[in-house]
């Protein structure tokens, strides 16, 4: 399923997107990803993509798009604190799987000694030049 996106830039200093299917009737949202910019580097806020739509590439579409947007900012990486926030109902993910996630997304962790298993663990995403 490639989702349609949609993209927003509020000020210079927050971006967000949003993945949508075609319904029916409307859109139905199926991921959504925001950033806020933190001196030289851009933090991750909230990153997430419904259980029905994950494994489909719905949250790579999402941070690429971003990534895309960002082409015109001076930033050194994108920073985030990993932590499962789902969609109201839906199940959380362990954080094993969730740091997993992030490095398949090119992610890595600022201390190389981390433990996967412990929360609060900070990984970064390094500008490509």
């Amino acid at each position: 399923m490639k989702p349609e996106i949609e993209s927003t830039k509020l000020f210079k200093s927050f971006i967000s997107a949003k993945a949508y299917k075609k319904g029916f009737i409307r859109k139905i949202e199926v991921g959504e990803i925001g950033l806020a910019q933190s001196c030289d580097y851009f933090l991750i806020r909230y990153f997430h993509v419904k259980e029905k739509y994950r494994n489909k590439g719905v949250g790579k579409e999402l941070l690429n798009t971003i990534i895309e947007e960002l082409q015109t900012e001076n930033y050194s990486y994108i920073e985030v604190v990993p932590n499962s926030d789902p969609y109201e109902g839906e199940s959380y993910i362990d954080n094993e799987k969730l740091y997993s996630i992030y490095q398949h997304l090119g992610f890595e962790f600022v201390d190389e000694n981390a433990d996967p298993k412990a929360y609060n663990n900070k990984m970064r995403l390094k500008r490509k030049q």
